[in-house]
């Protein structure tokens, strides 16, 4: 649960009717039940987990995303995809790109984009 600690502006905006973001209201945000949640552009509402709050010396937002990662270890693009259905992070496509390429699972068994290294060898003539 993420409560109100006086420091999130957006955790500040979801609570004040007359807050505006960029001129308008900001009435995509909303709480329920202690949570914060967005409005995805389709118009579904979503969980919103901001930075910090660290809980055991992870955040929320890395847990969710080792968590969406670890099914499956797809890719960034497939991941985010996933994830966007349910929750909404600040800066989300870059944190999955970043933990894709620092995944050591995902390295090892990723296929090869290179050709080999060496030299080129001639085919024999037939």
């Amino acid at each position: 649960m993420i409560k109100d600690d006086g420091q999130d502006h957006v955790w500040k905006l979801a609570n004040d009717s007359t807050a505006t973001v960029r001129g308008g209201k900001a009435q995509h945000y909303s709480i329920g039940n202690g949570l914060l949640y967005t409005t995805t552009q389709e118009g579904e509402g979503c969980l919103y987990i901001p930075k910090g709050h660290a809980t055991n010396g992870e955040t929320l937002r890395e847990l969710a995303i080792s968590e969406i990662h670890n099914k499956g270890h797809h890719s960034a693009q497939r991941n985010l995809r996933y994830a966007t259905e349910y929750l909404f992070l600040p800066e989300m496509r870059k944190d999955f790109r970043d933990f894709v390429a620092q995944c050591e699972q995902c390295q090892i068994s990723k296929e090869r984009s290179t050709l080999p290294s060496g030299d080129a060898r001639m085919l024999p003539l037939l």
